[in-house]
This record gives structure tokens, C-alpha cells and sequence, in this order.
């Protein structure tokens, strides 16, 4: 079990009901497991999330790899898209139809090995969402 395996690399302090997670680990997914296997417990008040995504346990970040991921998700238009890698920080720019295609393109890119942090600065632009879905009617009909 996954959780087994990242109990080991952070740790969790409670004080009156309030647990406050610490330590570091690989993946961003492994940090939202911790959240999600403390946040319901009987008599959890609150969790303040402290552990850190350490990039040195994982390999140098592929901006192609992310790129490739958005362009293969059917429900993202990649071509207003931009990705930029800094060391171990990923900068995504350009314009989406939605909020939903926004965040999903911050979950996809999260998955990406060696991401620390992400910079999301796309935009929702309705414009950009009215093109979007003038070139789904033209091919459908």
C-alpha cells in the first residue's frame, strides 16, 4: 500500500485536535494522500499541510513529458499552452476555455516527475472558449 510507504518520509504532530504534517516527499500525489488519509479521522479539527516536495529524491523535470500529457488529455486545447521549466519549477502560460481546463492542467503537470512547484498562470478567457467551440461545431457538422 502506497500510504505504508510515505508514512515513513513525513510525520504528523497533533495538539488539541489540529495535526500538522511534516517531512518531505518525491510526489505531489504522495503529499495529497497524507492530507486525504488524516482529514477524516474521528476527532481531527484541522491540517495544516507543512511537508515539502523534495526534488532531489526525484530526476531532472521533462518539459516534454508534461507537454506531451496536456496535448494527450481530450479535454485540454493545448495549443494556447506554454511550458516553462526553471530548475524544479514549472511555469505554465496561455489561455483555456474553462476553470476546469485550467486546474486540470495544473493536476497533470503535478504529476511530472522532479515538479517542486508550478506557476499557473493560465488565463480563462470566454473568447478563447467561443473559438474553441466554433472549431468542434465545424468538424461535427
Amino acid at each position: 500500500m502506497e500510504l505504508e510507504h510515505i508514512k515513513r518520509q513525513y510525520r504528523g504532530k497533533v495538539e488539541n485536535g489540529h495535526v500538522t504534517l511534516s517531512g518531505e516527499l518525491e510526489w505531489h500525489y504522495q503529499k495529497e494522500a497524507a492530507i486525504k488519509a488524516v482529514t477524516n479521522l474521528i476527532g481531527v479539527k484541522g491540517v495544516d499541510n507543512n511537508i515539502v516536495i523534495d526534488s532531489r529524491l526525484s530526476p531532472p523535470i521533462n518539459k516534454e513529458i508534461i507537454q506531451r500529457a496536456l496535448k494527450n488529455h481530450v479535454e485540454i486545447d493545448t495549443v494556447s499552452i506554454t511550458v516553462e521549466v526553471s530548475r524544479n519549477e514549472v511555469t505554465l502560460e496561455g489561455a483555456v476555455d474553462s476553470r476546469y481546463q485550467k486546474e486540470l492542467a495544473e493536476k497533470i503537470t503535478w504529476k511530472a516527475p522532479g515538479v517542486r512547484d508550478i506557476k499557473n498562470n493560465l488565463k480563462v478567457i470566454q473568447e478563447h472558449a467561443e473559438k474553441t467551440l466554433d472549431v468542434f461545431y465545424k468538424m461535427t457538422h
